[in-house]
């Protein structure tokens, strides 16, 4: 068999114009613009060489420091992912408008504070108003008490079934101290489901307890809980958990934790166990973070990159650092420079100097209209000096990346 010779050239071709010939074209050498030529039964080959340029992109590097939360949580995926040590006591200490959070405090026996406690006749999911009578919490008339294990300073509304988000936790209109799964305790008129344990209330001048005292979980009644809140005149507030009931992974989990009334800035989860026994603050006003965020992506077409640092603390005027570089260092804290929480997410190749007058800073950086750019990222930050911040006295910011493209 030999191999084909086809006339080589720049050709103008159509297809199937010859009965006989499954592919074919119509060749005419040496014209790219001729409409017509002679029969040929080879297939035309067009080979396109090109390269594809990503577009441009900004990537967020870290996150930045100083912040200051309000409330906290630790949500396990089920009960059965309860990890706290046994007769586990957490206290929320008075401070400042906020609280100091450490591991401490006791069940309290049921019936040491009141000798006849009150049961609460409490359905699955519901939320009862326990109005004080002997006892007493700061600028509280009384306990609303959710079946689920939740306390607070206001009405649920709904039937409270159990929700992990955080989204939902920390920004309910009431605050809320948190020992949240789906508990049911029991009720003998529940006509679908009696539930196990009881809730019960203590009422003394100095301190009033609120005991799920082996509760089960919804649809698992042997799965049993005891654990107490305890809210004291003065101020201060325990949760004293002596068990977790454990139960599989068809009901949902539990949620341990607290939020004030009103939006709240979401903090990271805390693993509580990996924490014992360091205390931890909790503010009277959430601080956001020093925050970096790009308006637009670096286009290497001559125009501006436009960036925003916001959460600049007020009471100003501070001196600010733009942060430019071409590496990444990528180290999450700063704690060893006197910066715990910080991060450096931009090498210091070029730093430029500001004046911040207010909580933001925009500024802008040239892309060049060069595209041997194209693919490349320019790393950048912003740090603020504030005495009041750190040791080092510097706040930085999280990083971004900005990998530049044609379009």
């Amino acid at each position: 068999m030999v191999a084909p010779t086809p006339v080589l050239g720049n050709t103008a071709s159509t297809s199937n114009t010859v009965a006989s010939h499954a592919c074919n074209s119509v060749r005419s050498v040496g014209s790219t613009t001729a409409l017509s030529g002679l029969q040929s039964p080879f297939v035309p080959i067009v080979r396109c060489n090109h390269t594809v340029l990503p577009a441009a992109f900004n990537t967020t590097n870290g996150q930045g420091c100083n912040s200051r939360y309000t409330s906290f949580h630790e949500t396990f995926a089920t009960c059965a992912n309860y990890d706290l040590p046994a007769n586990t006591g957490l206290t929320w200490l008075p401070n400042s408008g906020g609280y100091v959070v450490d591991y401490s405090g006791a069940f309290l026996p049921v019936g040491s504070v009141q000798a006849t406690p009150t049961v609460l006749t409490i359905d699955d999911d519901q939320t009862l108003l326990h109005t004080f009578t002997t006892g007493s919490f700061p600028g509280w008339p009384g306990l609303y008490i959710c079946a689920n294990g939740m306390v607070a300073d206001g009405n649920f509304a709904v039937a409270e079934y159990f929700d992990p988000l955080p989204t939902v936790n920390m920004n309910r209109a009431m605050t809320v101290f948190y020992c949240f799964a789906d508990f049911d305790p029991f009720l003998a008129t529940d006509p679908t489901y009696p539930g196990a344990g009881t809730v019960q209330v203590e009422e003394s001048a100095a301190v009033t307890t609120v005991t799920w005292l082996g509760v089960g979980q919804w649809n698992h009644p042997t799965s049993l809980s005891t654990f107490q809140w305890q809210f004291y005149a003065s101020g201060i507030v325990t949760l004293a958990i002596q068990n977790i009931g454990p139960t599989d992974t068809t009901n949902p989990g539990l949620v341990i934790g607290y939020s004030p009334g009103g939006p709240s800035y979401i903090p990271p989860a805390r693993d509580l166990s990996a924490q014992n026994p360091v205390p931890f603050l909790l503010e009277a006003v959430d601080t956001f973070p020093l925050t970096l965020a790009a308006g637009n992506r670096p286009i290497t077409n001559g125009n501006p990159w436009n960036l925003s640092a916001t959460n600049i603390p007020a009471g100003g005027p501070y001196l600010g650092i733009e942060v430019y570089g071409f590496a990444n260092p990528n180290i999450p804290d700063l704690f060893f420079q006197g910066m715990p929480g910080c991060g450096l997410f931009a090498s210091l190749d070029v730093l430029n100097a500001f004046i911040a007058f207010t909580t933001t800073h925009n500024y802008s950086l040239v892309i060049p209209a060069n595209g041997s750019l194209n693919g490349s990222t320019i790393f950048v930050e912003v740090a603020i000096l504030d005495p009041n911040a750190n040791v080092a006295g510097i706040l930085a910011s999280n990083g971004i990346g900005g990998t530049m493209g044609p379009f």
